[in-house]
């Protein structure tokens, strides 16, 4: 096993269409603990990504994120909200303890139309991908990474479907 943490790092850009309404995860992580946004910098000692879902059809209908996240003072489990409507076909993605997310791409125009998630395990060396999850409309994009970030915690717009997309990366930082 190797130990590592996730330090909250910079956002993304957001990709997809302009419509929606604006959403971003660690609103509703910073609720949770009853802080600003920014003290979350500091309070997060480790996020990770545990578990997806995700609904879609010829579009991505929605998506939600739960978290796992540890502070000085323990380790928490937080759903985020789910983004978009109620439609489509729904997929639930679990999340291996050290499984991170290293790359998230698809297709967008004005909606999300297309996601797909790569991830990578450490301690085995192994990558695995999810997806694609919706239709094949749009232009295709790709939010990469460094090789010393991973996907955090999820921002974009969204209402009867997912519009826009992007992330907060994710600094992975040796123990």
């Amino acid at each position: 096993m190797i130990n590592i943490t996730i330090k909250l790092g910079v956002e993304s850009r957001l990709v997809g269409g302009c419509n929606g309404s604006s959403f971003d995860d660690l609103d509703k992580i910073a609720e949770a603990f009853g802080q600003s946004k920014e003290a979350l910098y500091s309070t997060i000692k480790d996020i990770r990504v545990e578990k997806i879902k995700i609904a879609y059809g010829s579009v991505v209908d929605s998506l939600q994120f739960s978290y796992r996240v540890t502070t000085d003072i323990g380790i928490y489990h937080i759903e985020g909200n789910r983004h978009g409507g109620g439609g489509g076909n729904v997929k639930t993605i679990s999340f291996e303890s050290e499984e991170f997310i290293t790359n998230l791409s698809g297709k967008c125009g004005l909606y999300v139309d297309r996601l797909s998630f790569r991830t990578f395990i450490p301690s085995r060396q192994e990558t695995k991908y999810y997806g694609p999850y919706g239709g094949g409309g749009g232009e295709e994009f790709n939010l990469r990474f460094r090789d010393d970030e991973v996907l955090a915690c999820i921002l974009g717009k969204s209402c009867v479907y997912l519009d826009a997309i992007g992330v907060h990366k994710g600094i992975i930082k040796d123990n």
